[in-house]
C-alpha cells in the first residue's frame, strides 16, 4: 500500500505563514519538586541512540480523553495532574505516589499509558508496572481525586529489567489487554541485527497480551474485600524485535502492531549468520568464441561496484534496469538493452494504472502498478539505439509522483525534469518574505528576530534517511507488511482522540501531510490532513527538540531545547487557504534558563509546555 496523498486536502496556491507580533496569552503554575528525567551515567560509553532515548523523551503526556490534562512524574515519586480548568486557572496536584522499588540501576525514563476514560497503566521506568483506576478522569471536579492501584503486572523476559511501555489497548472481549514495551539495551550488550551491516541492536520492542479473571468493568466495581485477589490469569508473549534504532512511531490494536524504525528489524531471536554476497543475474548474451567470452566477463565485473553504488536500500528495491524522470506532463521510464536487442524483440504494455516493459522472450525490467493514473492513449514507448524510452502521459496534471510505482519502487534517484524542478522552486519562492515586510517576535536577540525564519535552500536537514521502514506484525509475530519509507521523511508523531491509532507525519514535497493507519489490521494509511508548506519550515528548525499536532489537527506546534515555542495555525479560510498564521512565543518563567521536558497540543488551542519546575498552558484561543 503506498502513500497517496488525498488532492483535495493539498494547497498548490498556499503562500505562507504570516507572523503574527500577537502576545499569546500564557497561565504558569508552579509544582513541588522536579521533573522526573534519566540522565546518562557518566562511567558508560553511551551511543546517540542511548542518549536520544533517555534525554529526548517527552515527558509529558496528554489524556486523550480529557484533552485538558496532562500528566508527568516528579523526582519525589509523585504522578502529577495539571488541569487547564478556564482561561484564566490551572490546577496541579499528585493524583499517584509510586514508592520506588528494587530494581535494576540502568533505569528508565517513567511511562504512563491511558486505557479508557477510568484506567491507565503506570511503570516507573524499574520494571515495576502497575494497573490503575484513575476514577472518572473527564470530571474536572474531580481532578483531585487519588488514583488505586488495581493490579501489579509481571511480564515474561523483563523480569528485574529496565523498560518502558509505549502503548496498550483494551481488547473488545473486556478481558485481556495487549500493551507494547521497549527495552533499551546495555552498550556492552549489543548485538548484530542484519546480515551484511554491524549495526548494533540498542532497543528490543515486545508485544504482550494480559489475559484477566473477569472482565474490567467487573474489575472496576469490585468491593475492596475482593481487591487484594489477583485479576491476572496469565501473560502471553506474542512478539519480541529487535531495532538498530529507536522506534519513531508505534500503533497497537487487538490483532496488529505497526512500527516505523529501522528497516533491517528482525524478530529478538533470530540467528544472525554472515551471508554470502547477492548474485547479481543478468540476461545471458551469445558468446560466439572465447575472446566474445573474455570481453562479456570483464565488462561483467565492472559492473559489479557500479551496482553496489546504484543500489537503493528501501523496501522492494534490487538492481533495477530502469531509471525514470517526470514533469509536470509525463513520466519518462527510460532502459538500457542489450546490444543484440531489437524493436522486434520490446514488448511493452500500458495500461491506465499499470505498466510492463520488457522482451518477448520474457525478460522484464519494469512491471508494477503506477503510483498514479497515466493515459494509454498519449503514452507511447520508442527505441534509439540501444536506449528504450517509454513515456507514460499522466492523468492528473502537475500531480508529482512520489515514486514510479505505488509499493514505493521507484524513488526517484535521478534528478526530474527542469520543468519539475522550476514548479518546486516557485512553491520554495513563494514562502520567502517580501523585502519591505518587517518580521518581529522572532527566538533569541532582536537581529534574530528580524531575519527570515526559512531558509531558501535545501539544506542537509532536508536529507531522507534510506534505512527507515514502516512494518505491520499479525498477532501471531509474522511481518504483513514492510514498506521503505527512503523517500518519506518522518517528521513527527503525534496522539490522536481516544482509543483512535496515532497520527504519524511525512514530508511531500515542501508540505507535512498527517497520515493515520485505519483500525484493526493496519492494512493501508489514510492522508487525513496538511499542513501546507511545514515540511519546507521545520528543516530550519536546528536546534527542534519537540513537534506535534493538535489531535483535531487545527495547528501544529514546534520547540526549541530552551524557551521558544512555533506554532502553525491552518489557514482561517480553511485548507485551501493562501496564507496562515504563525506565532513563535518566548517562554517567560521563573528561571533564567528554561530547559523543556515536556510539549502537547490540546485541540482547545491548547499548548502545554512542561519545565524543570513549571507547567505552562499557552493560549491560542
Amino acid at each position: 500500500m503506498a502513500f497517496k496523498p488525498n488532492r483535495h486536502l493539498l494547497n498548490a496556491n498556499f503562500e505562507g505563514y504570516k507572523l503574527s507580533n500577537e502576545k499569546l496569552p500564557t497561565i504558569c503554575k508552579d509544582f513541588a519538586g522536579r521533573v522526573d528525567t534519566v540522565k546518562p551515567s557518566d562511567d558508560q560509553q553511551r551511543s546517540y541512540q542511548h542518549v536520544k532515548a533517555l534525554t529526548m523523551r517527552n515527558q509529558l503526556s496528554v489524556d486523550p480523553w480529557e484533552s485538558r490534562s496532562v500528566y508527568w512524574r516528579t523526582e519525589d515519586g509523585y504522578l502529577m495532574r495539571g488541569t487547564l480548568q478556564t482561561s484564566q486557572s490551572v490546577t496541579v496536584n499528585p493524583v499517584y505516589s509510586f514508592i520506588d522499588r528494587d530494581g535494576p540501576d540502568n533505569r528508565v525514563n517513567a511511562s504512563l499509558v491511558f486505557l479508557s476514560e477510568y484506567l491507565c497503566l503506570f511503570s516507573d521506568g524499574r520494571g515495576n508496572l502497575q494497573l490503575l483506576n484513575t476514577g472518572q478522569r473527564t470530571d474536572r471536579s474531580l481532578c483531585t481525586a487519588e488514583w488505586k492501584a488495581m493490579e501489579t503486572l509481571y511480564l515474561e523476559g523483563l523480569e528485574k529489567k529496565s523498560y518502558t511501555v509505549l502503548d496498550s489497548r483494551l481488547n473488545e472481549d473486556g478481558f485481556s489487554l495487549g500493551l507494547l514495551t521497549m527495552e533499551l539495551l546495555p552498550p556492552e550488550h549489543t548485538t548484530s541485527v542484519t546480515n551484511h551491516k554491524t549495526k548494533p541492536s540498542v532497543a528490543v520492542y515486545s508485544w504482550y497480551v494480559v489475559h484477566l479473571t473477569k472482565s474490567i468493568g467487573a474489575a472496576l466495581n469490585q468491593s475492596s474485600s475482593c481487591a487484594e485477589k489477583s485479576i491476572v490469569a496469565k501473560t502471553d508473549l506474542l512478539c519480541s524485535l529487535r531495532s538498530a534504532t529507536l522506534a519513531e512511531y508505534w500503533a497497537l490494536s487487538e490483532q496488529a502492531l505497526m512500527l516505523i524504525t529501522d528497516s533491517n528489524m528482525e524478530p529478538k531471536d533470530k540467528e544472525v549468520a554472515e551471508m554470502p554476497p547477492p548474485v547479481t543475474e543478468s540476461r545471458p548474451k551469445p558468446v560466439e568464441d572465447v575472446a566474445a567470452g573474455e570481453q562479456v566477463q570483464e565488462e561483467e565485473e565492472e559492473g559489479e561496484g557500479e551496482e553496489e553504488s546504484e543500489a537503493h536500500h528501501g523496501f522492494g528495491y534490487h538492481k533495477d534496469s530502469y531509471e525514470w524522470t517526470q514533469s509536470s506532463t509525463d513520466v519518462t521510464i527510460k532502459v538500457q538493452l542489450p546490444a543484440d536487442v531489437t524493436k522486434q524483440d520490446v514488448s511493452c504494455s500500458i495500461g491506465m494504472e499499470d505498466v510492463v516493459v520488457g522482451l518477448v522472450d520474457g525478460t522484464t525490467f519494469a512491471r508494477g502498478t503506477l503510483c498514479a493514473p497515466v493515459d494509454p492513449d498519449a503514452s507511447s514507448w520508442t527505441l534509439q539505439g540501444h536506449i528504450l524510452e517509454v513515456t507514460l502521459e499522466k492523468k492528473e496534471q502537475d500531480l508529482t509522483w512520489t515514486s514510479l510505482f505505488d509499493d514505493g519502487r521507484g524513488y526517484p534517484h535521478k534528478p526530474h525534469s527542469t520543468e519539475l524542478q522550476d514548479v518546486l522552486q516557485k512553491k520554495l519562492d513563494a514562502l520567502k518574505p517580501e523585502k519591505n515586510e518587517e518580521i518581529s517576535g522572532g527566538p533569541g536577540s532582536p537581529a534574530e528576530a528580524a531575519s527570515p525564519l526559512v531558509q531558501y535552500t535545501l539544506e542537509e536537514c532536508d536529507a531522507v534517511e534510506d534505512d527507515i521502514a514502516l512494518f505491520v506484525f499479525g498477532q501471531d509475530g509474522s511481518m504483513t507488511q514492510r514498506y521503505g519509507l527512503g523517500g518519506h521523511q518522518l517528521l513527527f508523531a503525534a496522539p490522536a482522540v481516544a482509543s483512535d491509532a496515532p497520527f504519524f507525519c511525512l514530508r511531500h514535497d515542501i508540505d507535512a501531510l498527517i497520515w493515520q493507519p485505519e483500525p484493526t489490521l493496519f492494512e493501508s494509511w489514510n492522508h487525513v490532513g496538511t499542513f501546507n508548506a511545514l515540511g519546507y519550515v521545520q528543516a530550519s528548525k536546528r536546534d527542534r527538540k519537540f513537534s506535534t499536532c493538535a489531535p483535531n489537527l487545527s495547528f501544529a506546534v514546534m520547540s526549541d531545547c530552551n524557551r521558544h515555542i512555533f506554532v502553525y495555525k491552518q489557514p482561517s479560510e480553511g485548507i485551501k487557504g493562501n496564507v496562515a498564521q504563525q506565532y513563535v512565543h518566548t517562554l517567560a518563567t521563573n528561571s533564567d534558563r528554561v530547559n523543556i521536558f515536556g510539549l502537547q497540543a490540546s485541540s482547545d488551542g491548547v499548548v502545554f509546555v512542561l519545565c524543570e519546575r513549571e507547567l505552562l498552558c499557552i493560549l491560542l484561543e
